[in-house]
């Protein structure tokens, strides 16, 4: 389930209305077993160490007709890992932030974590939230 914090919406709040227009968001993995909540910070998340490993900036949003759920384009992330690891990398979930590093939402992933191990473990996600 995805979270917003208090910062997230507020800013989801003045971008619709045009009272603000920051449009670059960033998404990033974390490793740490936190259950994210809306009084959260970035800072609260621990992100992976390994090569290839970077945030990513979210393009290409969709609102379905109903205007019931948004999405943005999948991103991947590829290991660049020689040989495999002798511990793993776990990834729980991703959060969002902009480009001053404030959380906009976080999600964990349910059927996580996802264990990083070598190259073959790519990590594909497609950010979307519900809108009600």
């Amino acid at each position: 389930m995805v979270v917003f914090s208090y910062y997230g919406l507020e800013t989801l709040l003045k971008n619709a209305l045009g009272l603000e227009r920051d449009n670059s968001l960033y998404i990033k993995l974390f490793t740490n077993q936190i259950q994210p909540h809306p009084n959260m910070k970035s800072d609260y998340f621990v992100q992976p160490v390994f090569k290839g490993y970077d945030k990513i900036r979210l393009t290409d949003w969709q609102v379905d007709e109903k205007v019931s759920k948004a999405s943005a384009a999948e991103v991947t992330w590829k290991p660049k890992i020689d040989g495999k690891l002798d511990v793993a990398i776990p990834i729980y979930g991703y959060f969002v932030t902009n480009n001053y590093n404030k959380l906009l939402w976080s999600e964990r992933i349910d059927q996580g974590p996802f264990n990083i191990v070598n190259s073959a473990n790519w990590i594909n996600i497609t950010p979307a939230f519900n809108i009600s």
